[in-house]
């Protein structure tokens, strides 16, 4: 079928989110389709307080600049993503019912919002489009695992098209049903330009921006970035750069959180001196912190995906990621641009570090192998998938 004109999309989502805003920019630019994000409430557009990083968080990248948007009245308790009943908007029901989208697409199922959503196009007839970050490594079991399949799979059934944003994404649809027409890749990325870009210029700085930080120019440089959560187990990495030994590389940890006085008290009882906790930094000051380093570590036990892998890899680095990193699966190839360790051995981590941090051509050959992997996992690829998407499920209502 030909399209004669734009397919309209209305992306019903919880809250302004750093790292989607670029993804609705390219989409809006797209002359194929015309797209309006309905939010449910306006965390993250201001000054806010992070409840994991625990501090005030103002992001210094536009997250609302180049595409139609509009605020929902908020009916949800206390105005807030981080809970179920937390966005609740009854205005999107007016919205999808008479606005006539030919798509909706919604970002989970995390929210009452959401749902309300999918209750209303599924009554008028217009195709919905799911895209979340689920990738079955965490599931619950007994009654819960029970309950969960059967509401899901309720859902999944009214479901036209799920944009997957990665291989364990598109397993966990498999498992509760979902056929392959009805699965289309939209990876999950970041914003490739701006971060190769900003690698280009501080790369050559590497040096200047570890002396500048405090970090031996010389040595090799080992960076975790994200909050400072059990979750997140930057004790493990903290326990492997230990077994290193003593000047064999420097340590960098960028992030905060309830666990950074635990870090520091390890740090000061082992007097690890070449450990540099270097605080929160917004998304225009994490180029400079990936372009100090040489290689990445994420040693999470619950990451559904991991857009710090990402980053890293725009900034030609091998990463080393535990193997409940979602991103692991399609981005760190083991032996080539990285390793994947198992999630909480401390033993295979240090080891893993050690065959980066000991072999520079190694290195080296990783870090090229990072930089060309995500090159083609981007934003771009993302947008064609979202197309593929529409003209499989909306082509029908143009």
């Amino acid at each position: 079928m030909i399209q004669s004109r734009p397919y309209r999309l209305a992306a019903v989502v919880s809250h302004p989110i750093q790292y989607q805003a670029p993804l609705l920019r390219q989409i809006a630019a797209d002359p194929h389709i015309d797209l309006h994000v309905f939010y449910g409430c306006g965390t993250g557009a201001d000054r806010f307080h992070d409840r994991q990083f625990g501090i005030e968080v103002k992001w210094d990248t536009p997250l609302l600049d180049g595409y139609a948007h509009t605020f929902l009245p908020n009916a949800g308790r206390h105005n807030s993503p981080d809970t179920f009943s937390g966005v609740l908007n009854p205005g999107i029901v007016s919205r999808i019912s008479f606005d006539r989208y030919d798509a909706v697409w919604l970002h989970g199922w995390a929210h009452a919002t959401n749902w309300l959503a999918w209750a209303t196009a599924a009554v008028r007839r217009i195709p919905v489009l799911i895209r979340g970050e689920a990738n079955g490594l965490t599931e619950p079991t007994g009654g819960r695992r029970i309950a969960k399949k059967a509401i899901l799979r309720t859902m999944f059934s009214r479901v036209a098209g799920f944009l997957t944003v990665g291989s364990r994404n598109a397993e966990f649809y498999r498992q509760y049903g979902v056929s392959e027409d009805r699965l289309f890749h939209v990876p999950y990325a970041v914003d490739n330009d701006f971060f190769m870009d900003r690698a280009r210029v501080l790369l050559p700085r590497k040096k200047e921006l570890r002396i500048a930080a405090g970090i031996h120019p010389e040595k090799p440089v080992i960076l975790f970035c994200g909050k400072f959560l059990a979750k997140k187990r930057p004790m493990d990495l903290l326990q492997a750069f230990r077994r290193l030994g003593e000047g064999q590389a420097s340590l960098v940890l960028v992030g905060e959180g309830p666990l950074r006085r635990d870090l520091e008290e390890f740090i000061a009882a082992h007097r690890l001196r070449e450990v540099h906790l270097l605080g929160f930094r917004n998304q225009s000051e994490l180029p400079a912190c990936y372009a100090l380093a040489d290689v990445f570590v994420l040693p999470s036990d619950f990451e559904p995906w991991g857009l710090v892998v990402n980053e890293a890899m725009c900034s030609s680095l091998p990463v080393i990621a535990a193997d409940r990193v979602g991103a692991a699966a399609d981005l760190v190839h083991d032996g080539i641009n990285g390793f994947v360790h198992t999630c909480g051995d401390v033993e295979d981590l240090a080891d893993k570090l050690v065959k980066i941090v000991r072999n520079p051509d190694r290195q080296r050959r990783m870090a090229d192998a990072s930089r060309r992997t995500i090159a083609g996992w981007g934003i771009r690829e993302g947008v064609a998938g979202i197309r593929s998407a529409l003209d499989r499920v909306a082509a029908q209502r143009v």
